[in-house]
């Protein structure tokens, strides 16, 4: 049997952009004015994401699937053999007597 090396990757690129609109001016009485100005504010395109794994890990991501569906079965059987054990138990022999 063969031994494999699982490998996953995953990345996201989130373009943005800002525009600041920075302005010096001077009014009417000489005073000095200056203003800050954001038109569009913040504009975030669609991110970019990649991800995969390779075939070992698929693998290993498919058995891991087989044994948790497995062991959820199991797990449903000793709870409904408890429910039927404690509310479900009686004795047949003693069944006509007083």
């Amino acid at each position: 049997m063969g031994v494999c090396s699982a490998e996953a990757w995953a990345s996201s690129e989130i373009d943005w952009t800002y525009e600041l609109n920075l302005k010096w001016d001077t009014d009417e009485q000489g005073v000095h004015v200056f203003s800050i100005d954001s038109p569009k504010g913040v504009v975030v395109k669609p991110p970019k994401q990649n991800q995969g794994q390779n075939k070992c890990a698929d693998v290993w991501s498919s058995l891991g699937d087989i044994l948790g569906g497995f062991l959820d079965l199991l797990t449903f059987f000793s709870r409904w053999w408890h429910v039927y054990k404690v509310f479900w138990r009686f004795d047949v022999t003693q069944c006509g007597r007083y």
